[in-house]
């Protein structure tokens, strides 16, 4: 009997082996078939950015009409349409051969001290008699008369000294206005640009403040878009911007919001943006119609949306 005990133990023993193995197979697949809470479609997903089109039109940074603050005749324009012009640079000029007369007698006078002298030597002569008239009327040789009439001849002469250096000084600064006045009669360029329009010919009269021509700047272009009300807030200066033409012609081009603005269009529900774009270039054009894209992430979006509880932001 302990023999045949001895064969049957090893029956439950490859049983055990064979649930092992079984085990084994079958846990792997378990294991894939189970959900994994990464996969979970109920599971709430991370917040992800938005990308918003608008369309813009281009334009210059700065326009420029040029007048001078005089009235007169132009007398020149150095420059042409579609010519470029460097600040400081002299673009168009009115007649001044009237007011440049006037400044040659003012020059001679202001630079002329001749009046001056002369009154110097007159008073000098008037001071020598008085003090000559002190002398003899200690000496009973010169009557109070005589006395009194030698030092008033010296006060005015000595006052008549003054005056010739105040006119002295008048001349001067009636020169300088002068110039001042024929510093009006140029039309100068007030930044680098580009002349977009010459409104009156040479020859032609033109009042104080008409303009006769306008300078644009190109090297920065300005791009103005209405975007949708809804947008406020999540929009702001220093954002990015993608700028693409609706031409094909042109490149695209990365801009910088300078402007978004805080006052709403209640007619139409938009609100303006304005992005700086460089163009220094010169490969686009004022009044280009480009396709504006905004990559809004969702801090950014928060901005105007408010908290999730729907409360507005302070």
């Amino acid at each position: 009997m302990a023999s045949s005990d001895r064969r049957a133990s090893p029956a439950p023993q490859g049983r055990i082996r064979r649930m092992q193995l079984l085990l084994i197979l079958i846990a792997p697949a378990a294991i894939a078939q189970s959900p994994s809470p990464a996969h979970d479609p109920s599971a709430p997903r991370p917040p992800r950015g938005e990308s918003r089109t608008a369309i813009g039109l281009t334009s210059p940074r700065r326009v420029a009409p040029l007048a001078a603050v005089v009235r007169g005749r132009i007398a020149r324009i150095d420059v042409r349409e579609g010519d470029a012009a460097t600040a400081g640079t002299e673009l168009a000029r009115l007649d001044d051969t009237v007011e440049r007369g006037t400044i040659d007698i003012l020059r001679a006078r202001a630079e002329s001290s001749l009046e001056s002298d002369l009154a110097r030597v007159r008073w000098d002569r008037a001071a020598a008699d008085l003090r000559r008239l002190e002398t003899l009327r200690g000496s009973d040789s010169a009557s109070t008369k005589e006395y009194d009439d030698a030092r008033s001849t010296a006060d005015s002469a000595r006052l008549g000294h003054q005056i010739a250096l105040l006119q002295n000084e008048i001349n001067r600064r009636e020169l300088e206005r002068s110039l001042r006045v024929i510093e009006q009669h140029r039309i100068v360029a007030p930044f680098d640009g580009y002349v977009a329009d010459i409104t009156h010919p040479c020859g032609a009269v033109v009042d104080e403040g008409v303009p006769v021509l306008t300078l644009v700047e190109l090297d920065t272009l300005v791009v103005a878009a209405d975007c949708p009300i809804d947008w406020a807030g999540s929009l702001r200066a220093g954002d990015a911007a993608e700028l693409k033409p609706e031409s094909p012609r042109f490149p695209p081009r990365r801009g910088t919001i300078t402007f978004a603005s805080r006052a709403g269009d209640a007619a139409s529900q938009t609100f303006k943006v304005k992005i700086e774009v460089d163009n220094r270039d010169h490969a686009w054009v004022g009044g280009l119609k480009v396709r504006v894209s905004f990559d809004v992430s969702p801090a950014q979006a928060m901005r105007g949306a408010g908290t999730s509880n729907g409360a507005a932001q302070p």
